[in-house]
């Protein structure tokens, strides 16, 4: 009899050390897991949550008019596929865009699906403002991704190694000068290269009323060293139907390549030609001869 109770005391504390060990397993289930330091969500297989970002190519290096461009891979981890929103920040005079590795297309998300063996991967270009182009140096571009609580993010960084750059100015430093219709009126324009690079092949163009021709001497500067300048003589000869009056040239001076660019607007007041105002003279004495003809046989009747 004692046997049997004994029995029945050691099955009871045997289902009771069962039940302890289930209620203890799914404790240490739901336990949060430290991941670098950070608390993320545990998976039902015991995995963490995560979203890794990596490049083969860090920092790209170029010269000031260059898109930097770098590939990013996304790697996910988890139960199911993800959305992820996707943005990228740089200086002020750069235009940053997210693209699939082989799209033009610009994207703000991505879905991710954790069963595929090969993560996503994704194109950030930093395309420098032609009309504010970064001087020589080191500009950081952060690219984030963030679905959630889940996020990430990685620091690219754009070496600029150039910098192109010129200016234009007149000889007087004055933007106006005066032109008769029909006859050319001469200005001279130093252009300097304040970049640093040498500048190549600058060409000169005029916007100008119609019927008006602008002329450069010389047509072009084929090589213009850093600091260097050279005189330019621009010949401004308005149509000789002009009528006098305040008109606007606009004077423009770029290299091969665009990158450098400089451009001038000249108030060119024309004047009436000289010969014309002595037939308006001439023309004034006729009439004036002609009335005191007039005047005179009148009054003799």
């Amino acid at each position: 009899m004692k046997s049997l109770k004994v029995a029945r005391y050691a099955l009871c504390l045997a289902v009771l050390a069962m039940l302890s060990s289930m209620f203890l397993g799914q404790a240490a289930t739901a336990a949060p897991v430290t991941l670098n330091g950070k608390a993320v969500a545990a998976l039902d297989d015991d995995k963490p949550e995560s979203l890794n970002l990596t490049t083969r190519f860090p920092v790209v290096k170029g010269k000031a008019n260059a898109s930097f461009d770098f590939e990013v891979e996304m790697k996910y981890e988890g139960t199911a596929p993800k959305t992820f929103d996707l943005s990228a920040k740089g200086p002020a005079n750069f235009s940053v865009s997210v693209t699939p590795q082989y799209d033009s297309k610009e994207i703000s998300a991505i879905r991710i699906d954790p069963a595929s063996s090969f993560g996503e991967t994704v194109k950030i270009s930093a395309t420098p403002l032609p009309w504010n182009l970064p001087a020589p140096g080191s500009y950081i571009i952060t690219f984030s991704a963030a679905s959630g609580s889940l996020k990430s993010s990685i620091d690219l960084k754009a070496e600029v190694t150039d910098n192109f750059n010129l200016s234009a100015e007149t000889e007087t430093g004055r933007l106006n000068t005066e032109a008769t219709a029909g006859e050319e009126s001469h200005l001279t324009i130093k252009v300097k290269n304040t970049g640093t690079s040498v500048l190549k092949n600058i060409t000169f163009s005029a916007y100008k009323p119609d019927g008006w021709t602008v002329t450069f001497k010389p047509e072009k500067i084929d090589s213009l060293a850093v600091d260097g300048s050279r005189d330019i003589d621009v010949a401004i000869k308005p149509s000789g139907k002009a009528i006098a009056g305040d008109y606007m040239v606009n004077l423009t001076v770029t290299d091969d390549s665009y990158s450098a660019r400089a451009t001038l607007d000249i108030r060119t007041t024309v004047l009436t030609p000289t010969i014309w105002g002595w037939v308006g003279v001439a023309i004034v004495i006729v009439v004036v001869a002609g009335l005191v003809y007039l005047f005179m046989r009148l009054g003799r009747r």
